[in-house]
């Protein structure tokens, strides 16, 4: 069982099921226990998938709906109380995901993987909301939800190197954390040609078009200031943003050159990037990025595509010894510098595209992720049972 706190479609339930697939590839039977979006009474199964989703009810609203509804966490036990699961994986450890994960594990007399996805606490996601007494209330609840637990888990998995020295840093073993990156999808988000794609959305063919695809908002300052340095010399060059519509009226003066995609199915995000020339990871130098592991990065990559980056956090780790793009200082001035260079050397374009690919392939292959996750159960469930291991 992949328990997470988010609604279906969002966060760490893409993390779940990208783990669950190639599972169910080699044989497993799993099942993904995520939050409905706006059902508030009942269970509802999805078989219809390559493994069972459960969407559990939940009776808060808005960003409360994402794993504190205290009825919800009893509901979850109660559901699951006659079942019986060899295993437990649990993403992150608000209220509805650790109380179940813990009760059902002690219930089932099973091993319990917790994963760690972001940094909330300690002056990262938390410190970062607005407004201030949201910070103040939320963040040392946060903080002790995503430290006080990892004690009791059989094994940690991380989506970072930050996170799994965090861990460490709480008393875990070292053997017991383990990082696991992003799950690259091959299959559904790969290289286009170019032309192609841009006549499929009718773009111009000879246009500079780059690409950023928005959810969490942290760096749209930081972005911003870099872009009107590049639309002073590049007046023409487009911008397309998919997700959120993260510009306000500060870019009104360019704004005939910003195609805003919105929210996008995976079919038309493959396309808007096969469109571009560069991809923008602009990540500002804070706790919370170095932390975390943008999705953004993922996608690009798997659809081979070359990525403007900063040297902060796994964008570093990925790309600084490989020829997929450029990355730059975390500040404006230096940033800018990276998108203009990058916009002027069209001629590693076909290149870069390769390599972005070529990294998606390997360290970020649903290959890499099913070993590390069936050796980490294997182990967990001899430790929790080594005469029926024997």
């Amino acid at each position: 069982m992949m328990l997470n706190h988010n609604i279906r479609g969002v966060g760490t339930f893409h993390r779940c099921c990208y783990f669950a697939r190639p599972l169910v590839r080699n044989g497993h039977r799993v099942t993904v226990l995520t939050n409905s979006k706006g059902n508030r009474l009942s269970f509802v199964s999805d078989a219809q998938n390559e493994f069972e989703i459960i969407e559990s009810p939940d009776l808060l609203w808005g960003q409360l709906r994402s794993g504190w509804d205290p009825i919800n966490v009893l509901r979850r036990i109660r559901h699951f109380s006659k079942n019986r699961f060899d295993l437990i994986h649990a993403f992150d450890s608000r209220p509805t995901v650790i109380f179940p994960a813990l009760s059902l594990a002690r219930r089932w007399q099973c091993p319990l993987i917790m994963d760690w996805c972001d940094w909330w606490g300690r002056g990262g996601v938390a410190s970062t909301r607005k407004p201030r007494w949201l910070n103040q209330l939320f963040e040392p609840i946060e903080t002790f939800f995503e430290e006080h637990f990892r004690k009791y888990a059989d094994h940690i998995t991380t989506i970072s190197e930050p996170l799994r020295a965090r861990a460490i840093g709480l008393g875990i073993p070292e053997d017991k954390v383990t990082v696991i990156s992003p799950v690259a999808d091959l299959d559904e988000m790969y290289p286009m040609d170019k032309k192609d794609a841009r006549a499929k959305l009718g773009l111009p063919a000879d246009a500079k078009i780059l690409m950023f695809s928005s959810f969490v908002q942290y760096d749209v300052d930081f972005l911003m200031a870099a872009l009107k340095r590049i639309w002073e010399r590049h007046p023409s060059c487009i911008l397309i943003v998919t997700g959120k519509k993260v510009f306000d009226q500060r870019m009104d003066a360019n704004s005939n050159q910003v195609i805003y995609a919105g929210h996008v199915p995976q079919e038309e995000l493959r396309s808007y990037i096969g469109a571009s020339d560069l991809c923008l990871l602009p990540l500002s130098d804070s706790v919370a990025n170095r932390a975390r592991f943008p999705d953004k990065l993922r996608t690009y990559l798997s659809c081979g595509r070359p990525v403007i980056g900063t040297t902060v956090g796994e964008a570093k780790r990925l790309l600084a010894d490989r020829n997929a793009g450029l990355l730059s200082r975390p500040d404006v001035a230096s940033y800018s510098a990276a998108i203009l260079e990058g916009i002027e050397s069209s001629e590693k374009f076909e290149y870069w595209n390769r390599e972005a690919r070529k990294i998606a392939e390997t360290e970020m292959s649903e290959l890499v992720s099913v070993q590390k996750l069936e050796a980490i159960y294997k182990n967990t469930e001899k430790a929790a049972n080594p005469v029926a291991a024997n």
